[in-house]
Formats: structure tokens, sequence, C-alpha cells
């Protein structure tokens, strides 16, 4: 995709579709999940579908990035409804 960008017009790099696409491509690459989830919240229809087959890969990198950096205390819980938004999930029903 990035070797592409430079070949296409000024004007058609501006446009908001394909700005929010280069972002989305961008935040995939350099695995920035977190923004990646992001922009997959604020994608229409036809876009989530289209990032979908990434979508459980990127929540499996934020996954095991939690897991890996923080050392849970015995008292220390995720709870389901927040974890369930930053994994980008319609509802805490559909994350169970």
């Amino acid at each position: 995709v990035f070797e592409h960008l430079p070949t296409l017009p000024l004007d058609l790099l501006q446009h908001p579709a394909i700005m929010w696409a280069t972002a989305v491509s961008t935040a995939f690459t350099t695995q920035d999940d977190s923004r990646f989830l992001r922009l997959y919240r604020e994608a229409d229809f036809l876009s989530a579908t289209i990032l979908s087959p990434l979508l459980d890969l990127a929540r499996q990198r934020l996954l095991w990035l939690m897991v890996r950096s923080s050392v849970p205390q015995r008292r220390d819980k995720l709870h389901l409804e927040d974890l369930s938004r930053r994994l980008a999930f319609i509802d805490a029903n559909v994350a169970e």
C-alpha cells in the first residue's frame, strides 16, 4: 500500500476516505493496536467489515501486552465491561 501512495494525485490523498484508510494501514503495520481499534470503532459498516479479519489479531496482541506488562495483585481484577470497551467489542455479551 505505502509504495503506491506517492504516485497518487494530491487531491486524492487529501480525500477523507483515503486519509482514514492510510491511518488504519499505518496503525496496523506499526502494531499500534489501540489506534487500530479506535479507528475500527469509528468506521462505517462496510469499512468495519473489511477490517474484521484483522480485528482478532489486534485484540490478541493487546491482550498479550496487557498480560505481560502488568503484575496482577491478588485483589486486582479486570472488569469485563472495561476490557470489552478497550478491545472494541460491541458489548459485554459479545465479549463473553
